[in-house]
């Protein structure tokens, strides 16, 4: 059981992470798009 509930904890975080990760690459492509559109 707490092997488990660890286990679930850990992939948890994991999603959030990669998460984090494509979201933060996303904002940073419109980031880099929008100046580029503007000028």
């Amino acid at each position: 059981s707490q092997t488990r509930e660890l286990g679930n904890v850990e992939f948890e975080k994991l999603s959030w992470r990669q998460k984090e990760h494509v979201l933060r690459l996303l904002y940073s492509k419109i980031n880099t798009a929008e100046p580029e559109d503007n000028g």
